[in-house]
């Protein structure tokens, strides 16, 4: 019967993704060109069902909308398989190590990076910390990055930067 219902729930939120879908595009669209950010990582909430953090479920989406650009919060963490399955589909979407980077061990944290790397999307992976309020957190953040021992130098530049500003089309040449 549980299984019933998380299919069901997964269904739900596969159709509210759908329906989103037009709005997202179209907000896509406009000269302001600003991708939107999906979080579908689990989070530690009472209520919160680890199938509805499916990256999987934005499969319609993107099916029915095959040039939106989208970005993945947090790695899509823990679905790593689902997360690569996405990503070797559809080539605009990116992922961000917001969260991710501070929240978990780091010999996880770097586990779960290096299994996108080694499945060829670490010119998908984008910086992030998700958070505001403890600046420490920023250094501490980039040191994971910079300490991967996985990542050549080349791979950290663009997780650090490269990757967002390709992902969001800024135009460097402007000072």
């Amino acid at each position: 019967m549980l299984h019933l219902i998380q299919r069901r729930m997964a269904r739900v939120v596969s159709a509210l993704l759908f329906m989103a879908g037009t709005s997202l595009a179209r907000a896509q669209n406009t000269s302001t060109d600003v991708p939107p950010i999906i979080d579908v990582h689990h989070h530690a909430m009472d209520r919160f069902r680890g199938s509805a953090g499916n990256p999987l479920l934005l499969e319609e989406l993107l099916a029915r909308h095959p040039k939106l650009r989208v970005q993945i919060m947090h790695a899509g963490y823990p679905m790593i398989d689902n997360l690569l399955t996405l990503l070797q589909a559809n080539s605009h979407v990116y992922v961000d190590v917001a969260g991710l980077i501070w929240s978990y061990p780091i010999k996880e944290v770097n586990r779960y990076m290096e299994r996108i790397v080694d499945a060829g999307f670490e010119d998908r992976i984008m910086f992030g910390t998700d958070q505001f309020v403890w600046p420490k957190l920023m250094a501490y953040s980039i040191s994971i990055i910079q300490d991967a021992d996985y990542l050549t130098p080349e791979q950290k530049r663009d997780i650090l930067y490269n990757n967002a500003v390709r992902f969001l089309r800024l135009d460097t040449s402007k000072k």
